[in-house]
């Protein structure tokens, strides 16, 4: 049984303070490790009896060395894991994989399967669920300069799997904390472009779709996790993606409940 979490200094800061209060309320402790990276930390210390939140950094580090939980199983959250268990569920289900060295050399193929929209857009995101960059939209008279943005930022081996999607307009993002074959709590965080977070409960439409389709595929790549899901501009619903809860953004979702999840795992 969980009885004590491990958080992570200055990490997901809008929700720190919350976990910090509901741990006490539901009489676990926690513990503020400062995580330096490229430095050394002995984190054998901690035990299955700890829970992990933080950078994937240093999650991984613990993971390693120690037998705490961190809900975070890196394979499980490649795109080329999970998009085929989610098919038609996915935003981006008509897509394609390849190595990232052949982005530009197959530039002209790409724009003429994938491009969409008044000036032929793809959507260019890494295979990996630890982002070895941020996805993003391309146009086809702006992609060199959008690779040139990539790599000032990133050192992106050219065996790197991406996926290439047509480019599409998202209305409204949701996130969903997922425990098992149980949604427990879920938070808007974006509508359109702008950044709005509100709680999300059980009698919303989102919440309602997320636990449908929690219930739909079989897919439980660890303890605890999240998923995203989102609305087209034709009012329709899919699964945006789904990532590791040891370090998600929990925005405005109630944190009581979340606590409370982490205290009866076993």
């Amino acid at each position: 049984m969980i009885k004590n979490w491990i958080l992570e200094k200055d990490v997901f800061g809008e929700n720190l303070d919350a976990l910090r209060r509901q741990i006490e309320r539901q009489g676990m402790t926690y513990e503020i490790v400062d995580y330096i990276p490229f430095e050394g930390g002995d984190y054998t210390r901690f035990t299955e009896n700890d829970f992990f939140y933080g950078c994937l950094e240093l999650g991984e580090r613990v993971r390693r060395d120690s037998k705490c939980v961190v809900c975070h199983t890196p394979e499980h959250y490649f795109c080329s894991y999970y998009y085929s268990r989610f098919g038609e569920r996915l935003f981006n289900e008509n897509y394609m994989m390849l190595p990232y060295g052949d982005l530009r050399r197959r530039q002209g193929f790409l724009f003429k399967q994938f491009g969409s929209g008044e000036y032929n857009c793809i959507f260019v995101r890494p295979d990996s669920g630890a982002k070895t960059f941020t996805g993003l939209v391309m146009a086809k008279n702006t992609i060199e300069k959008d690779i040139e943005f990539i790599e000032r930022f990133s050192d992106i081996p050219p065996e790197t799997l991406i996926i290439v999607a047509p480019a599409q307009s998202v209305g409204m993002e949701y996130r969903f904390v997922v425990s098992g074959k149980r949604v427990i709590t879920g938070s808007l965080y974006k509508r359109g472009n702008n950044c709005i977070t509100d709680l999300i409960n059980e009698d919303h439409e989102a919440f309602k779709y997320a636990q449908k389709i929690v219930n739909a595929v079989d897919f439980s790549p660890d303890p605890m996790w999240v998923i995203d899901v989102v609305t087209d501009n034709c009012g329709g619903w899919a699964v945006l993606e789904v990532g590791c809860f040891a370090s998600a953004g929990l925005y405005a979702s109630d944190i009581s409940k979340i606590v409370n999840t982490v205290k009866e795992l076993k």
